[in-house]
C-alpha cells in the first residue's frame, strides 16, 4: 500500500483480521498536533477484536510492525520509527510513536513505546516540559510504554520529571527542575542539571541516589515526611564515603552523592530548609536529659538505634556501649551539650580511661557553641 504524498487530505489504510502480512510506504506523518488532522491515518477493522495498545510491536531498522497474537496478520509501516503515526482503533484516535533504544519526546504524541530493554526518553526541545511516565501527576492523557529512562539534559528549560515503577534514570534540564522517581521498592537515578533542582524523595520508594547535587541552589524534598515525623520515618542521616546517605526506617536509602552539605524540605515547612545536622538532631529515638549534678551515662540497650544524650552541667562522664565488649548496641549515636560555661563534657572526654571517646559514626555537639565537638 503506498500513500500518495500529494493528496490534499488525509488517506485512511483499513487493516483487520485475515488481511494477511501488509505494507505501508509513503506515510504522512504527524509533526503537531494540529498537523495530526492531515496525517494519514491506520484504522484498524472495527469488526476485529484485536486492539493497536495490545499488539505486538516491534522495529526492524527505520519500520515499525504490529502483529497481533491471535493471528499471522501484521502490518509493517515503512520508515515509521520514532515518528509519529495516527492509529484508529475502536473510535479512539492515538497518535503514535515506536523506536527501540531512544524515542524523542515531542509533546503531543499520546503513546510512544519503545521496544528495548531500559529505553530512553530524550527531551530536546526549549522552554518548560513536564514528563510523567507514571500518568498520574502530569501527560494524564498520554501512555509511556517500556520506558526507564528520561533524557532531558540538553533541554534549554526546566523540566518536571516523573518516574513510574520501573527502575528509572531522570536527568534535569538546564535551567532547573522537579525531578521524583515515583517507584515503589525500585531504585532510581536523579540526575541534576546546572540550574536549581528539586529532588523528590518519598520513604518506600527504594533505594535512590542523587547525583550531580548542587549545594548552592539544589534542595531535597522529603515527601510524606512531617517535622513530627522525622523521629518515626528516619532512622539515620549521615556521611558515608563523603556521600550523604538518609537510612530510613523501612531500612531503604537516598544518597546524595559528592557532597556533605546538602538542604532538605519537609512536608508542611516548604518554607524552612533542614541541614543534614538538623535531621539527625530530630532522630529522637531515645531522648535522655542528664541533671546538673555529676552523672555517669552509660548508653547500654539491646537496640540497635541512635541514641540523643542531652547532657547539662556538672562533670559528666559518658560510656558509650560502642567502645566496650559486652556492649550490643553499634548504632550511631548523638549527644548534645548544653553547658554554658563550655568546658564540662570536653574535660571529661579529655580525661580519665573510661569516659566517652567518638567512635565511626557518633556526634557530640555544643549548643552553646554551635560546634561539634568530636
Amino acid at each position: 500500500l503506498i500513500a500518495n504524498k500529494e493528496a490534499s487530505q488525509a488517506i485512511n489504510f483499513l487493516f483487520g483480521a485475515d488481511d494477511g502480512a501488509d505494507v505501508i510506504s509513503q506515510l504522512t506523518f504527524a509533526t503537531s498536533s494540529r498537523d495530526s488532522e492531515r496525517a494519514d491515518r491506520i484504522v484498524f477493522n472495527e469488526e476485529s477484536t484485536n486492539h493497536y495498545a495490545g499488539a505486538d510491536v516491534s522495529s526492524s531498522g527505520e519500520d515499525v510492525i504490529i502483529k497481533f497474537s491471535d493471528s499471522n496478520d501484521y502490518l509493517t509501516v515503512k520508515d515509521a520509527v520514532d515518528n509519529s503515526f495516527v492509529v484508529v482503533n475502536n473510535d479512539k484516535t492515538l497518535i503514535s510513536k515506536v523506536a527501540k533504544d531512544t524515542i524523542t519526546y515531542d509533546g503531543f504524541t499520546n503513546y510512544y513505546l519503545a521496544t528495548g530493554e531500559n529505553a530512553a526518553l530524550n527531551v530536546t526541545s526549549s522552554g518548560a516540559i513536564a514528563v510523567d511516565l507514571s500518568a498520574q501527576f502530569y501527560n494524564t492523557n498520554t501512555t509511556f510504554v517500556g520506558v526507564s529512562v528520561i533524557d532531558a539534559s540538553t533541554l534549554t528549560g526546566s523540566t518536571t520529571l516523573v518516574g513510574n515503577n520501573n527502575a528509572n534514570t531522570l536527568k534535569a534540564g538546564s535551567l532547573g527542575g522537579v525531578l521524583y522517581g515515583n517507584s515503589f521498592n525500585a531504585d532510581d537515578l536523579l540526575v541534576g542539571g546546572s540550574g536549581a533542582d528539586t529532588f523528590w524523595y518519598s520513604s518506600g520508594a527504594g533505594n535512590d541516589t542523587i547525583e550531580n547535587y548542587s549545594s548552592d541552589s539544589d534542595v531535597v524534598y522529603l515527601s510524606g515526611i512531617k517535622e513530627a515525623q522525622v523521629k518515626d520515618k528516619i532512622a539515620s542521616v549521615k556521611v558515608v564515603s563523603g556521600n550523604v546517605v538518609v537510612t530510613m526506617t523501612n531500612k531503604q536509602t537516598l544518597t546524595i552523592k559528592g557532597t556533605t552539605d546538602v538542604k532538605f524540605l519537609l512536608q508542611g515547612s516548604l518554607d524552612k530548609n533542614r541541614s543534614r545536622s538538623d535531621l539527625q538532631t530530630a532522630i529522637t529515638n531515645k531522648k535522655t536529659t542528664v541533671g546538673s549534678s555529676a552523672d555517669l551515662v552509660y548508653d547500654y540497650d539491646l537496640a540497635y538505634d541512635s541514641d540523643y544524650w542531652a547532657v547539662g552541667g556538672g562533670n559528666d562522664e559518658l560510656l558509650d556501649g560502642d567502645n566496650t565488649f559486652w556492649s550490643a548496641d553499634v548504632a550511631d549515636d548523638y549527644l548534645v551539650m548544653d553547658d554554658s560555661a563550655n568546658k564540662n563534657l570536653t574535660n571529661d572526654i579529655n580525661t580519665g580511661d573510661v569516659n566517652y571517646s567518638m567512635l565511626g559514626g557518633d556526634t557530640l555537639y555544643n549548643f552553646h557553641t554551635g560546634n561539634n565537638e568530636g
